[in-house]
């Protein structure tokens, strides 16, 4: 591997990684991915890849952009996503091209439903234990009939913050993808 062809790798490889910890990050504190994360990394990745492979570089990185973009796209509008989770697919599918991006939304789909399968467990479980201890009031107060005067409005479920899943799903990827990758600059 020739001395630029390691710098694009190298800086690929280091944008990928920062923009996965940034909007992991925000997305857990702030249930927030920033837009000036994600455009410039869709930017980034378009001309990066458009600079070291030319036309078929950029045609790679637009497509990857297009899957990441569509696909996240219509889980938005099932309302099962939000906007940032689309551009981090968007600015993922750019950034690291076409094949890569598929892996990346099967990932984020396991991670997806193994965070939704605890987060229904944890919500079930302090169901349970609030309506338990309803019940111990009232035999304890003695009111009987389990009315309730002041009743609590009930709760949706909480937000499963899927850009996590997307990054985690995106790690997993490029951990899985080493063995394609030529990475003799390691040694």
């Amino acid at each position: 591997m020739t001395g630029a062809a390691q710098i694009y790798d190298v800086s690929i490889q280091v944008i990928f990684f920062l923009v996965l910890i940034v909007c992991a990050v925000t997305e857990v504190r702030e249930n927030k991915i920033y837009n000036v994360v994600t455009y410039p990394t869709i930017l980034l990745g378009l001309g990066l890849n458009f600079l070291w492979k030319g036309v078929p570089g950029i045609q790679i990185s637009l497509f990857g952009f297009g899957v990441g973009f569509g696909v996240y796209f219509l889980f938005w509008m099932m309302k099962g996503i939000w906007p940032g989770d689309v551009k981090l697919g968007a600015a993922i599918g750019a950034l690291k091209g076409y094949p890569f991006i598929l892996d990346v939304i099967l990932w984020a789909a396991i991670f997806g439903f193994i965070m939704a399968i605890f987060t229904v467990g944890i919500v079930a479980t302090v169901a349970i234990v609030k309506g338990a201890a309803k019940e111990i009031r009232t035999i304890r107060t003695r009111k009987g009939g389990g009315e309730d005067a002041a009743k609590e409005p009930e709760k949706g479920m909480p937000r499963i913050p899927y850009g996590v899943a997307i990054a985690l799903g995106a790690a997993v990827t490029f951990v899985c993808w080493l063995p394609k990758v030529n990475i003799s600059w390691v040694r």
